[in-house]
């Protein structure tokens, strides 16, 4: 039986060499550098990919799962959403809560919807895809903004009245009422509510004029008598309760 030659092609097991070439090509010794990790896949995002350790597979679940929610949630949203903008009316709906949370509505003042404001609203609405919730959210906040505007104008007439005196009540309805005693429907337009000091001093000079002319002698006409005695204040000669009631023309 012949005698085998011992080799010297066997590695020295005093030189640290590896006995399996493969090792070093497959991975690094213990000591050494990390193993390559590869690249980054076209099209995966940035979140999802760390240079370190590679693909991000807790991550790349959680998201996936949040935006199939958000898809399911999405068709159920807009489910029944009309195709054409002229019925988005069916859609959009005013909210039962007309105001934010924490604006309240003063006593005595109610809303009434603006409805052509409303009819601009919804084609917008309906172009840009809002949710209902969205719609509301935008309602209460024109509301709100609306709401303050009226009681910042409200703030400026009650001021505005201190100039009238303590009857600036009755001296703006005086106004009103003479003007329509003088010119009818033509004075309707006149809001006890909103007219200022100012226009309130101007159409009591006016009316006070008319009244001791038509009342006294006829307009255009020269006078041969004294001047009568002073009369009552305008808001009393033109209120109909008042002893000193005339009416003008």
């Amino acid at each position: 039986m012949p005698v085998v030659e011992a080799t010297n092609n066997l590695p020295d097991p005093n030189s640290g060499a590896s006995p399996n070439p493969s090792a070093q090509a497959d991975g690094a010794a213990p000591g050494g550098p990390s193993p390559q990790i590869g690249t980054k896949p076209d099209g995966l995002p940035d979140a999802f990919w760390d240079p370190q350790t590679g693909f991000k597979q807790n991550e790349f679940i959680q998201s996936y799962a949040e935006l199939a929610e958000f898809k399911a949630q999405h068709a159920k949203t807009f489910e029944n959403f009309p195709e054409k903008p002229e019925d988005a009316g069916k859609f959009y709906t005013l909210p039962e809560q007309m105001l934010p949370e924490g604006v309240t509505l003063p006593e005595g003042v109610q809303f009434q919807p603006d409805e052509e404001l409303l009819a601009a609203a919804l084609p917008v609405a309906h172009k840009h895809k809002l949710t209902p919730e969205a719609f509301h959210d935008l309602v209460r906040g024109y509301n709100a903004f609306e709401l303050a505007r009226y009681q910042a104008a409200q703030k400026d007439f009650a001021e505005d009245g201190k100039k009238l005196g303590a009857r600036a009540a009755e001296r703006r309805k005086a106004v009103a009422d003479g003007l329509k005693g003088l010119v009818g429907d033509k004075a309707g337009f006149i809001d006890t509510g909103a007219i200022s000091s100012q226009a309130v001093e101007f159409f009591e000079a006016v009316l006070d004029r008319v009244t001791r002319q038509s009342n006294v002698v006829p307009l255009n006409t020269k006078r041969d008598n004294e001047p009568p005695p002073e009369k009552a204040p305008l808001f009393d000669r033109l209120n109909p309760k008042s002893k000193d009631f005339i009416k003008a023309g």
